[in-house]
């Protein structure tokens, strides 16, 4: 039995590879896509800052440089989280406002590039590797009811700041047609911000870990 399944397991891969065709490898591939996000802090400033498992969203493209199997890309990236921290602000001639386990949500937005290497260029499955770098806007909206010293009006409930770092990639690419396919990827990014008054005027250093599922579409 487990013979005969890995008979007809081989022959559908087999028919497959057959009557597909592969995305044109220098040509302009489109990628839409959704997964899930995992943080972890590296710095801080102390302030025992968490984040939650969070909801990603990319757009990207690729341009094939017609050696090596290698393209140039590019993505643009939403990450959605939630988290604690506790909270130190230091208003502009006042008095230092604190909090602890303060709840926040988080947003950020990247921009990357990156460069792509495929092992396989010419078949309808490709597993590749790809690095680049990262910059982007770090936004926190802080749910602040109340405060352990300081005063409450005189808090910052919303900030933005700068991140950049880089990021590296693995997966595979699967291809339906000769115009549409699909990604299954994981990327590891290693970024650091600006310093957040918030945070005790500290910079903030993550890593993410993106695993997505995205739509090939080749033009």
């Amino acid at each position: 039995m487990n013979k005969l399944i890995l008979l007809l397991i081989s022959f559908m891969a087999l028919s497959f590879s057959a009557n597909a065709q592969n995305i044109r490898p220098a040509g302009l591939n489109a990628y839409a896509g959704f997964g899930f996000a995992e943080f972890s802090i590296d710095e801080d400033g102390s302030q025992n800052l968490r984040m939650d498992r969070g909801l990603s969203a990319s757009i990207a493209g690729e341009r094939g440089f017609e050696v090596l199997n290698s393209y140039l890309t590019f993505t643009i990236n939403l990450l959605k989280s939630e988290g604690n921290s506790n909270y130190s602000y230091t208003p502009l001639g006042g008095t230092t406002v604190t909090a602890t386990n303060v709840s926040f949500s988080s947003d950020l937005f990247q921009f990357a590039l990156g460069y792509k290497i495929k092992f396989i260029d010419d078949y309808w499955f490709r597993p590749y590797v790809e690095a680049g770098v990262v910059g982007g806007y770090y936004n926190l909206k802080y749910s602040l009811s109340s405060v352990d010293s300081g005063n409450l009006s005189d808090a910052k409930t919303k900030e933005s700041l700068f991140d950049s770092g880089s990021y590296a990639e693995a997966g595979l690419e699967i291809d339906f047609s000769s115009e549409f396919g699909l990604k299954i990827s994981g990327r590891q990014m290693k970024m650091t911000t600006a310093k957040f008054e918030t945070l005790n005027n500290s910079k903030l250093g993550y890593t993410a870990k993106v695993v997505f599922l995205s739509v090939i579409r080749a033009f």
